[in-house]
């Protein structure tokens, strides 16, 4: 019995050192990636939001593209497998919410706002569950075809800095919500997908949907919304440009 465990256990080992070496070969020549992307931010929190009650998951019944705002992210990737890559992002993010915008009569009646600015640093997996294409060298591929197309899932974590601010006459203020001594800083955990399309052997273009979730419920300086059910949470959609280092 010890023997075909063992036996079994060496099989497994072999396999899965097998295709360790046959990804690393696969990818030694595109291991590294630089990225940008540039997209629309939606606040999903107390303040402001669709007409109906917030949905925590892809936040689509948040939405509110009155008070969208925008994003900027960098970073880089590194594939580890054919499949799967690892990913460092840095991201500035613009968020925005407004009672005045919403059509819930609660909220509306409410009539409070905030901006804040997210700065925010995050480690992220991505799967691809439709592999990523690679092109032969002096090779452009165009849009000739949906063979050059790749999809991915992506959930990760990371720790951000926010400070909510609302306008008083003409200036916009710092807030704090009277009596709560949050901290500016927390938690979030990004899950969502996207698509890459690839142009030639160094550059592809893609979207992506990703979720924000986080560990606080006072980016926008209130906490009501689910009473202790939610924290607040922020959905950006992004168009990314990529460059794939060679050695």
């Amino acid at each position: 019995m010890k023997t075909n465990i063992q036996k079994k256990s060496a099989i497994l080992l072999i396999i899965i050192f097998s295709t360790i070496v046959l990804n690393a070969q696969s990818l030694k020549h595109q291991r590294w990636k630089m990225w940008y992307s540039v997209g629309a931010s939606n606040f999903m929190g107390d303040l402001g939001g669709g007409v109906g009650e917030g949905s925590h998951f892809m936040g689509y019944k948040d939405i509110n593209l009155k008070a969208s705002r925008y994003s900027y992210r960098f970073g880089v990737e590194r594939k580890m497998t054919i499949s799967l890559s690892f990913m460092q992002e840095f991201a500035f993010t613009k968020l925005y919410g407004d009672d005045a915008l919403t059509k819930n009569p609660i909220r509306n009646s409410r009539n409070l706002h905030f901006k804040s600015i997210v700065w925010q640093t995050s480690t992220q997996m991505r799967y691809y569950f439709l592999r990523e294409k690679e092109a032969g060298k002096h090779k452009f591929t165009g849009f000739g075809g949906m063979e050059n197309l790749s999809a991915f899932v992506v959930f990760g974590g990371g720790i951000f800095y926010f400070n909510p601010r609302a306008k008083q006459g003409e200036e916009w203020n710092e807030i704090r919500e009277e009596g709560v001594n949050y901290k500016k800083y927390a938690f979030s955990m990004p899950v969502g997908f996207g698509f890459k399309y690839l142009l030639d052997r160094d550059f592809s273009i893609g979207t992506e949907l990703v979720n924000y979730y986080t560990t606080t419920d006072y980016i926008d300086d209130v906490h009501e919304r689910g009473g202790e059910q939610f924290n607040d949470a922020y959905l950006l959609l992004l168009v990314s440009i990529t460059y794939h280092i060679r050695k």
